[in-house]
């Protein structure tokens, strides 16, 4: 391995509490007005809950971004709730690697996520990954976006 290679690792790993600050950063400088954000105590018990996980990306060791993955009950799906990278790494293909490392940890055999229609890099992403836009929720977001609706069969 090359001192370059060593220089950029990317490590995805199961997110702790003692990660949730930097969840709350990057959940806020992602979506800042949206009212459904996570609170503290909302991210302590997805980490704690067996029926969520969250999947944190580190670049050189560097908070960069973050999935996660929600199994409710009676659902025949995982949702994909969010996924988050933060600015400053943007083009290093972390959303990907994310991406991938949910769809390989999915526990169900579909995979659900919502996506504003305007968000045109994730929905290349999503599209190139397999997921297939099923239907559409008008005003979904807060600024009055609407939702792709996709779905992936694992």
């Amino acid at each position: 391995m090359s001192s370059d290679d060593q220089a950029n690792t990317l490590d995805i790993i199961k997110a702790s509490t003692t990660d949730i600050i930097e969840l709350l950063a990057a959940q806020k400088s992602a979506f800042p007005d949206d009212p459904y954000n996570l609170n503290e105590a909302d991210f302590e018990e997805a980490i704690n809950s067996p029926s969520q996980s969250i999947w944190i990306a580190k670049h050189d060791n560097q908070f960069a971004g973050y999935i996660a993955l929600n199994d409710k009950r009676l659902r025949p799906w995982t949702g994909l709730d969010n996924l988050i990278v933060l600015e400053r790494f943007w083009g290093k293909k972390i959303g990907r690697k994310l991406l991938l490392h949910a769809i390989k940890n999915a526990t169900r055999p579909i995979i659900r996520l919502f996506v504003e229609k305007n968000n045109l890099p994730a929905v290349k992403l999503y599209k190139t990954e397999g997921f297939w836009h099923l239907y559409s929720k008008a005003n979904h977001y807060e600024n009055n976006d609407s939702a792709l609706v996709m779905f992936l069969k694992t």
